[in-house]
C-alpha cells in the first residue's frame, strides 16, 4: 500500500483529523503528509477546509467490500483481485495476464490514470466510482470481437437498470447514458490470433458519486445525482454478473442474441448525429440502429452508411 493510500485510509470515514496525529499514526514526516494529500487532490478527492492543523474529506469513502465481492465472483467462476489505487484496472490486468488464471477480474478504489474511448482520458477519484476490468478468453474469431464493446455496454446497462434509476441507454459505441449526460463507458483490449482464441480485457468506468469540481469535457451525470443510493459493492456485483452471463453468451452463440437488446438501450435512434473522424471528415444523418456486424446504421442525404469507428455527437435537428 502506498504512503498516500495510507493516508486515504486514515481519512476515509470522513472525520476530522490533527495533522500531527496522522504523522505519528503513519510514522511520517509532515512534509510527507503534504505530499501525499497533493496527490490525492490529484486524483480527484476534495478536501474540506478543517483548519490549517487539521484535515477532512469533503465527502466519506464508500469503500468496496472485499468479503461480498469475493463471494460474488467465486459464485461466477471468476479469480478477483482488488486493490488500492492503480494508474489502470485494464493496464494492470493486461499487464500479468500470464500470471493469472482466467476468466479474472480486478476493480480498483480508484485511478490514477484511467481511460477512455479515443485515448481519453477518464476521471477516477477514489471512492467515486465504478473501476472494474475483467479478462476473458474468447474462442470466437477475432473478426467477431469487434462487437464486444457493445456487448458489454449493453450487459452493463441491464445491470444498472436493475437499481432504482431513470432508464440507462447506450451511446454507440460504448458510452453509458442517462438523459443524454455521459454516466460510464467501456473499452474493450484484445490481442489474439485472426482465427482464435483471444484474450480481451474489458474495462468498464461507472460515475457513482463524483465531485463537482470534476472535469469532464462533456455532459455528464453520476448515480448518486440521479437518485441512487446502492453501494458500491452492490453496484460491482451486478456489473459482475451481468458482464460474466453476456460473455458466456457470446461465447457459445456469439453476438446476434445480445445485440436484440440494443433497440430498447439505443440512446441515439432517430437523433441527428455527427460522425467526425481523425482525417477531419465528416458525417451528418439521422442515426437508425446498428447491423448485424454492429456498425451504427447512419441515414444521409447521399443515402445510408454503416460507420464502424468515429466519434458521435448529436445535433440539434
Amino acid at each position: 500500500m502506498s504512503l498516500a493510500e495510507s493516508v486515504l485510509r486514515c481519512l476515509g470515514q470522513g472525520q476530522v483529523r490533527l495533522r500531527q496525529d496522522l504523522c505519528q499514526e503513519l510514522n511520517i514526516y509532515p512534509e510527507e503528509l503534504a505530499a501525499s494529500c497533493r496527490e490525492l487532490t490529484d486524483l480527484g478527492l476534495v478536501f474540506r477546509d478543517a483548519g490549517a492543523d487539521s484535515l477532512q474529506l469533503a465527502a466519506a469513502i464508500d469503500w468496496l467490500d472485499p468479503v461480498r465481492l469475493h463471494s460474488a465472483a467465486s459464485t461466477l467462476g471468476l479469480e478477483l483481485a482488488i486493490t488500492g489505487l492503480c494508474a489502470s484496472t485494464n493496464l494492470s490486468l493486461a499487464g500479468d495476464l500470464d500470471q493469472r488464471q482466467l476468466p479474472c477480474a480486478l476493480l480498483a478504489e480508484g485511478q490514477s490514470g484511467g481511460r477512455g474511448r479515443r485515448g481519453r482520458g477518464w476521471s477516477s477519484p477514489p471512492g467515486g466510482g465504478i473501476y472494474l476490468s475483467i479478462a476473458w478468453r474468447c474462442p470466437r474469431p477475432l473478426t467477431e470481437l469487434a462487437a464486444l464493446g457493445l456487448i458489454a455496454s449493453l450487459a452493463a446497462a441491464r445491470a444498472l437498470n436493475g437499481f432504482d434509476l431513470p432508464p440507462v441507454k447506450v451511446k454507440w459505441p460504448n458510452d453509458l447514458q442517462v438523459g443524454g449526460r455521459k454516466l460510464g463507458g467501456c473499452l474493450v483490449d484484445v490481442s489474439g490470433a485472426a482465427t482464435g482464441p483471444s484474450e480481451v480485457v474489458i474495462g468498464l468506468g461507472i460515475n457513482v458519486q463524483l465531485p463537482a469540481t470534476t472535469g469532464i469535457d462533456q455532459p455528464w451525470t453520476d448515480l448518486h445525482q440521479l437518485g441512487c443510493t446502492a453501494d458500491r459493492t452492490s453496484l460491482a456485483c451486478a456489473l459482475l454478473e451481468q458482464l460474466v452471463q453476456a460473455l458466456r453468451t457470446f461465447d457459445t452463440h456469439g453476438s446476434q442474441p445480445l445485440l436484440a437488446d440494443w433497440p430498447d438501450l439505443d440512446a441515439l435512434f432517430g437523433q441527428t448525429v455527427e460522425v467526425s473522424w481523425d482525417d477531419g471528415r465528416r458525417l451528418l444523418g439521422t442515426a437508425s440502429g446498428i447491423d448485424a456486424l454492429g456498425r451504427l446504421r447512419i441515414t444521409a442525404a447521399d443515402g445510408k452508411h454503416h460507420i464502424h469507428s468515429g466519434d458521435i455527437r448529436v445535433r440539434a435537428a
